[in-house]
Protein backbone atom coordinates (compact mmCIF):
# COMPACT_ATOMS: atom_id res chain seq x y z
CA UNK A 1 0.00 0.00 0.00
CA UNK A 2 1.40 3.57 -0.58
CA UNK A 3 2.20 5.92 1.68
CA UNK A 4 -0.21 8.39 3.27
CA UNK A 5 -0.65 11.07 5.85
CA UNK A 6 -1.67 8.90 8.87
CA UNK A 7 -4.45 11.01 10.62
CA UNK A 8 -6.65 9.31 13.53
CA UNK A 9 -9.80 9.06 11.14
CA UNK A 10 -7.26 7.43 8.37
CA UNK A 11 -6.16 4.79 11.38
CA UNK A 12 -9.85 4.23 12.45
CA UNK A 13 -10.32 3.45 9.13
CA UNK A 14 -8.17 1.21 8.47
CA UNK A 15 -9.69 -2.71 7.99
CA UNK A 16 -8.26 -5.96 8.79
CA UNK A 17 -7.54 -8.52 5.83
CA UNK A 18 -6.28 -11.81 5.84
CA UNK A 19 -2.64 -10.94 6.37
CA UNK A 20 -0.63 -8.56 8.13
CA UNK A 21 0.29 -5.26 6.15
CA UNK A 22 1.76 -1.93 7.20
CA UNK A 23 0.70 1.23 6.42
CA UNK A 24 3.36 3.90 6.61
CA UNK A 25 3.05 7.77 6.84
CA UNK A 26 4.22 9.87 3.82
CA UNK A 27 5.15 12.80 6.27
CA UNK A 28 7.41 11.22 9.01
CA UNK A 29 9.83 8.59 7.03
CA UNK A 30 10.15 5.55 8.85
CA UNK A 31 6.94 5.90 10.96
CA UNK A 32 3.60 3.75 10.60
CA UNK A 33 1.11 1.27 11.44
CA UNK A 34 0.73 -2.15 11.28
CA UNK A 35 -3.12 -3.86 10.90
CA UNK A 36 -2.91 -7.48 12.18
CA UNK A 37 -5.40 -10.06 10.86
CA UNK A 38 -7.56 -9.99 14.43
CA UNK A 39 -7.59 -5.92 13.93
CA UNK A 40 -4.64 -5.00 16.57
CA UNK A 41 -2.91 -2.14 15.40
CA UNK A 42 0.35 -0.85 16.38
CA UNK A 43 2.14 2.58 15.80
CA UNK A 44 5.88 1.18 14.74
CA UNK A 45 9.15 3.14 13.91
CA UNK A 46 11.11 1.40 11.10
CA UNK A 47 14.53 3.18 10.05
CA UNK A 48 18.38 2.49 9.17
CA UNK A 49 20.80 3.27 12.36
CA UNK A 50 24.60 2.36 11.35
CA UNK A 51 23.81 0.63 8.31
CA UNK A 52 21.29 -1.95 10.62
CA UNK A 53 17.70 -2.02 9.92
CA UNK A 54 15.85 -1.16 13.42
CA UNK A 55 12.39 -1.70 14.21
CA UNK A 56 10.43 -0.56 17.63
CA UNK A 57 6.52 -1.08 18.50
CA UNK A 58 5.34 2.74 19.58
CA UNK A 59 2.35 1.62 21.17
CA UNK A 60 -1.25 0.02 20.35
CA UNK A 61 -3.24 2.76 18.41
CA UNK A 62 -6.24 0.99 21.14
CA UNK A 63 -4.53 3.38 23.49
CA UNK A 64 -2.48 5.71 21.76
CA UNK A 65 -3.67 8.36 19.37
CA UNK A 66 -2.33 8.85 16.34
CA UNK A 67 -0.99 12.58 17.32
CA UNK A 68 0.58 10.64 20.35
CA UNK A 69 2.20 7.91 18.62
CA UNK A 70 3.50 10.20 16.00
CA UNK A 71 5.63 12.33 18.94
CA UNK A 72 7.44 9.32 20.12
CA UNK A 73 7.86 8.26 16.60
CA UNK A 74 9.62 11.29 16.14
CA UNK A 75 11.52 11.02 19.16
CA UNK A 76 12.38 7.38 18.63
CA UNK A 77 13.51 8.50 15.37
CA UNK A 78 15.48 11.97 16.51
CA UNK A 79 17.51 9.32 19.28
CA UNK A 80 18.53 7.55 16.35
CA UNK A 81 19.88 10.14 14.06
CA UNK A 82 21.86 11.12 17.27
CA UNK A 83 23.61 8.12 17.62
CA UNK A 84 21.07 5.93 20.16
CA UNK A 85 20.32 2.07 20.36
CA UNK A 86 16.91 2.28 21.18
CA UNK A 87 15.48 -1.46 22.15
CA UNK A 88 14.39 -2.77 18.48
CA UNK A 89 12.79 -5.90 17.52
CA UNK A 90 14.92 -7.08 14.50
CA UNK A 91 12.49 -7.11 11.61
CA UNK A 92 12.82 -10.48 10.90
CA UNK A 93 10.72 -11.51 13.94
CA UNK A 94 7.33 -12.67 13.23
CA UNK A 95 5.41 -10.66 15.51
CA UNK A 96 3.30 -12.77 18.58
CA UNK A 97 0.17 -11.76 17.04
CA UNK A 98 1.20 -13.19 13.45
CA UNK A 99 1.99 -16.79 15.59
CA UNK A 100 -1.46 -17.18 17.07
CA UNK A 101 -3.47 -16.18 14.33
CA UNK A 102 -1.67 -18.83 11.87
CA UNK A 103 -1.86 -21.45 14.90
CA UNK A 104 -5.55 -20.49 16.05
CA UNK A 105 -6.43 -20.94 11.97
CA UNK A 106 -4.39 -24.21 11.70
CA UNK A 107 -5.37 -26.22 14.90
CA UNK A 108 -8.34 -24.00 16.02
CA UNK A 109 -10.76 -26.92 15.35
CA UNK A 110 -8.44 -29.51 16.10
CA UNK A 111 -8.07 -28.89 19.50
CA UNK A 112 -11.65 -28.89 21.10
CA UNK A 113 -10.39 -26.52 23.82
CA UNK A 114 -8.42 -23.75 25.08
CA UNK A 115 -5.26 -24.00 24.08
CA UNK A 116 -4.19 -21.35 26.62
CA UNK A 117 -4.94 -23.18 29.44
CA UNK A 118 -2.59 -24.19 32.00
CA UNK A 119 -0.02 -21.23 30.54
CA UNK A 120 0.53 -18.53 33.80
CA UNK A 121 -0.40 -15.25 32.95
CA UNK A 122 2.43 -12.87 32.66
CA UNK A 123 1.77 -9.63 35.29
CA UNK A 124 2.98 -6.36 33.81
CA UNK A 125 5.04 -4.20 35.88
CA UNK A 126 4.09 -0.66 38.18
CA UNK A 127 4.19 1.59 34.55
CA UNK A 128 5.48 4.87 35.67
CA UNK A 129 3.57 7.99 37.30
CA UNK A 130 3.89 11.05 36.63
CA UNK A 131 2.52 14.56 38.29
CA UNK A 132 0.51 16.81 36.49
CA UNK A 133 0.50 20.60 37.24
CA UNK A 134 -2.23 20.65 40.12
CA UNK A 135 -0.54 17.71 42.20
CA UNK A 136 2.91 19.74 41.64
CA UNK A 137 1.12 22.53 43.12
CA UNK A 138 -0.65 20.57 46.10
CA UNK A 139 2.72 18.75 46.90
CA UNK A 140 4.48 22.19 46.96
CA UNK A 141 1.77 23.71 49.63
CA UNK A 142 1.93 20.85 52.08
CA UNK A 143 6.19 20.99 51.74
CA UNK A 144 5.73 24.44 52.68
CA UNK A 145 3.39 23.64 55.79
CA UNK A 146 6.33 21.50 56.83
CA UNK A 147 9.18 23.70 56.25
CA UNK A 148 9.73 25.21 59.63
CA UNK A 149 9.33 21.66 61.60
CA UNK A 150 11.00 19.35 59.55
CA UNK A 151 13.72 21.56 57.54
CA UNK A 152 15.95 19.03 56.31
CA UNK A 153 13.26 16.39 55.08
CA UNK A 154 11.38 19.15 53.13
CA UNK A 155 14.75 19.81 51.80
CA UNK A 156 15.51 16.57 50.42
CA UNK A 157 12.13 16.15 48.61
CA UNK A 158 12.60 19.70 46.81
CA UNK A 159 16.24 18.50 46.00
CA UNK A 160 14.41 15.24 44.40
CA UNK A 161 12.10 17.62 42.70
CA UNK A 162 14.66 20.06 40.94
CA UNK A 163 17.08 17.45 40.03
CA UNK A 164 16.01 14.67 38.93
CA UNK A 165 18.27 12.94 41.26
CA UNK A 166 18.04 9.27 41.98
CA UNK A 167 17.13 9.23 46.26
CA UNK A 168 20.22 7.67 46.93
CA UNK A 169 22.16 10.16 45.11
CA UNK A 170 20.35 12.86 47.46
CA UNK A 171 20.67 11.44 51.04
CA UNK A 172 24.27 10.25 50.22
CA UNK A 173 24.98 14.02 49.22
CA UNK A 174 28.51 15.07 50.22
CA UNK A 175 29.20 18.94 50.63
CA UNK A 176 32.27 18.37 48.86
CA UNK A 177 30.17 17.69 45.66
CA UNK A 178 28.48 21.04 45.54
CA UNK A 179 30.87 23.52 44.05
CA UNK A 180 30.50 26.14 41.03
CA UNK A 181 26.99 26.00 41.28
CA UNK A 182 26.35 22.34 40.78
CA UNK A 183 26.91 18.95 41.87
CA UNK A 184 29.70 16.90 40.81
CA UNK A 185 28.90 13.04 41.95
CA UNK A 186 31.40 11.42 42.09
CA UNK A 187 30.27 7.86 41.74
CA UNK A 188 26.65 7.64 40.95
CA UNK A 189 25.05 4.28 39.45
CA UNK A 190 25.99 5.41 36.06
CA UNK A 191 29.46 6.16 37.45
CA UNK A 192 30.67 10.49 37.69
CA UNK A 193 28.61 12.92 36.55
CA UNK A 194 28.03 16.41 36.83
CA UNK A 195 24.16 17.27 37.62
CA UNK A 196 23.25 21.16 36.41
CA UNK A 197 21.43 23.05 38.86
CA UNK A 198 18.66 25.46 38.20
CA UNK A 199 18.20 28.27 40.67
CA UNK A 200 15.87 26.98 43.01
CA UNK A 201 17.73 23.70 43.37
CA UNK A 202 20.90 25.87 44.80
CA UNK A 203 18.59 28.45 46.61
CA UNK A 204 17.15 24.82 48.59
CA UNK A 205 20.99 23.93 49.19
CA UNK A 206 22.64 27.61 50.10
CA UNK A 207 19.76 27.44 52.97
CA UNK A 208 21.00 24.44 54.87
CA UNK A 209 23.58 24.56 57.84
CA UNK A 210 27.13 23.17 56.74
CA UNK A 211 27.87 20.93 60.14
CA UNK A 212 28.77 17.55 58.96
CA UNK A 213 30.14 16.11 56.04
CA UNK A 214 26.95 15.28 54.47
CA UNK A 215 24.43 18.01 53.14
CA UNK A 216 21.61 14.95 55.27
CA UNK A 217 23.20 13.73 58.08
CA UNK A 218 22.27 10.85 60.07
CA UNK A 219 23.16 8.11 62.49
CA UNK A 220 23.47 5.50 59.84
CA UNK A 221 23.50 5.44 55.83
CA UNK A 222 21.90 2.51 56.49
CA UNK A 223 18.79 4.19 58.14
CA UNK A 224 18.98 7.03 55.66
CA UNK A 225 15.75 4.87 53.37
CA UNK A 226 13.31 5.45 56.97
CA UNK A 227 14.40 8.35 57.50
CA UNK A 228 12.85 9.71 54.24
CA UNK A 229 9.91 6.85 53.89
CA UNK A 230 8.36 8.29 56.95
CA UNK A 231 8.07 12.05 56.00
CA UNK A 232 7.17 11.02 52.19
CA UNK A 233 4.50 8.97 53.13
CA UNK A 234 2.64 11.67 55.54
CA UNK A 235 3.41 14.29 52.73
CA UNK A 236 2.24 12.47 49.64
CA UNK A 237 -0.94 11.75 51.83
CA UNK A 238 -1.64 14.84 52.56
CA UNK A 239 -1.19 16.54 49.25
CA UNK A 240 -3.39 13.53 47.69
CA UNK A 241 -0.96 11.99 45.72
CA UNK A 242 -0.54 7.96 47.53
CA UNK A 243 0.51 6.37 44.64
CA UNK A 244 3.07 8.26 44.49
CA UNK A 245 6.48 6.90 44.99
CA UNK A 246 9.99 9.06 45.50
CA UNK A 247 11.23 7.70 42.48
CA UNK A 248 7.87 8.92 40.12
CA UNK A 249 9.74 12.65 40.76
CA UNK A 250 12.53 11.54 38.89
CA UNK A 251 10.20 10.63 35.89
CA UNK A 252 7.73 13.83 36.31
CA UNK A 253 11.27 15.42 35.92
CA UNK A 254 12.17 13.85 33.28
CA UNK A 255 9.16 14.26 31.63
CA UNK A 256 8.63 17.92 32.13
CA UNK A 257 11.71 18.74 30.83
CA UNK A 258 10.70 17.21 27.51
CA UNK A 259 7.69 18.93 27.51
CA UNK A 260 9.19 22.07 28.03
CA UNK A 261 11.01 21.51 25.01
CA UNK A 262 14.81 19.73 25.72
CA UNK A 263 15.91 16.93 23.22
CA UNK A 264 16.11 13.64 24.37
CA UNK A 265 20.05 13.32 24.11
CA UNK A 266 20.06 16.71 26.58
CA UNK A 267 17.56 15.13 29.27
CA UNK A 268 19.25 11.51 29.29
CA UNK A 269 22.81 13.76 30.16
CA UNK A 270 20.23 15.33 32.95
CA UNK A 271 19.32 11.99 34.59
CA UNK A 272 22.47 10.64 33.98
CA UNK A 273 21.57 8.16 31.69
CA UNK A 274 24.28 5.54 29.40
CA UNK A 275 22.01 5.21 26.81
CA UNK A 276 19.40 7.61 24.91
CA UNK A 277 16.75 4.54 24.92
CA UNK A 278 16.80 4.55 28.97
CA UNK A 279 14.86 8.30 27.96
CA UNK A 280 12.69 7.51 25.39
CA UNK A 281 9.96 6.03 27.50
CA UNK A 282 9.71 9.59 28.78
CA UNK A 283 8.61 10.44 25.66
CA UNK A 284 4.82 9.48 25.32
CA UNK A 285 2.85 12.95 25.97
CA UNK A 286 0.47 14.68 24.02
CA UNK A 287 0.54 18.31 22.40
CA UNK A 288 -2.49 18.98 24.65
CA UNK A 289 -0.43 17.65 27.47
CA UNK A 290 2.57 19.81 26.40
CA UNK A 291 0.57 22.99 26.99
CA UNK A 292 -0.29 22.05 30.10
CA UNK A 293 3.08 21.13 31.67
CA UNK A 294 4.27 24.43 30.53
CA UNK A 295 1.89 26.81 32.25
CA UNK A 296 2.54 24.50 35.38
CA UNK A 297 6.49 24.84 34.90
CA UNK A 298 7.13 27.77 36.47
CA UNK A 299 5.38 27.85 39.96
CA UNK A 300 7.28 24.14 40.28
CA UNK A 301 10.55 25.44 39.67
CA UNK A 302 9.89 28.54 42.40
CA UNK A 303 8.91 25.84 44.81
CA UNK A 304 5.87 24.75 44.10
CA UNK A 305 3.97 28.21 45.10
CA UNK A 306 1.18 28.97 42.87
Amino acid sequence: MPAVRLTQRRVDALRPRRKMRDVRDAELKGYGVRVMPSGTKRYFVHAQNDGRREWKTVGDAATLTEAEARVQARAILAALRDGGEPDATDPGETPFEAVAEEVFDRYGRRENSNPCKGIRRYRPGRSERFLSPEEYRRLGQVLDNHEASRPLHVAAVRLLLFTGCRKSEILTLEWRFYRDGNLHLADSKTGPRTVWLCQSARDVLDGLPRRARFVFPMKSRRTARDWLAGFWSLAREEAEIADVRLHDLRHSYASMALLNGESIRAVGRLLGHERPSTTLKYAHLSDASVREAVDGLAPVLAGGRA
